[in-house]
């Protein structure tokens, strides 16, 4: 009996520690998305107001957060410390109130935050000539911009094609059907007469 309690708790253990692990990992994972997007975007932020967190820094901190965390988790696991795993579950139930939050926030604010972001484009534009920053940031945003709507205009012709082309065939098999009902009532099939038995 003491065995499969013994079993059981390894399981439990290394569960817990694969568990973690993970989160490590999707943590590890959030930290290098946010520092590339930030690498390759950094430009936009001209467009965002100061008091607003770029959602790249968001994702870096969120990462940092989790991957902390899930350590504490993971060290907790392997050496089955309880002041650890009580940690971990503080840390994680405190987490998962941050991010209820930040999502309630986002969705309230969404609203504001376009706002913002047009102001901020509308001024910034007229500083085009003046100002290298904004500059810098209308020109890269021009040049990702143009590669969307070529990609965008590209999808709508193909699709535009293809719809004609199943116009075109819906329209060839309609016109194959008409002739075909129009070709059974002018020329009718001759039904021969054949006798019963009873008649012959």
């Amino acid at each position: 009996m003491a065995e499969e309690i013994d079993v059981g708790m390894k399981c439990i253990k290394y569960m817990l520690f694969v568990a973690n692990f993970m989160f490590v990992m999707i943590g590890f994972l959030l930290i290098s998305i946010g520092s590339t997007i930030k690498a390759i975007y950094g430009d936009f932020e001209t467009f965002m107001e100061a008091h607003y967190f770029s959602p790249a820094t968001l994702a870096v901190a969120i990462g940092v957060i989790i991957f902390f965390v899930a350590l504490f988790g993971c060290v907790g696991a392997i050496k089955e410390s309880t002041c650890l795993i009580n940690l971990f579950a503080f840390f994680l139930t405190l987490l998962l109130i941050l991010e209820i939050a930040a999502a309630v926030a986002a969705y309230v604010m969404r609203g504001q935050i376009e706002e913002t972001i047009r102001k901020k484009m509308e001024y910034s534009i007229e500083d085009y000539y003046v100002d290298v920053y904004d500059r810098k940031a209308w020109n890269f945003a021009q040049s990702r911009m143009l590669g969307i709507i070529f990609a965008w205009m590209l999808a709508k012709a193909v699709r535009r094609l293809k719809t004609q082309e199943l116009i075109d065939q819906d329209q060839n098999r309609q016109r194959i059907y008409e002739q075909l009902a129009r070709g059974k009532d002018e020329n009718p099939t001759p039904v021969l007469y054949t006798p019963t038995f009873s008649e012959a």
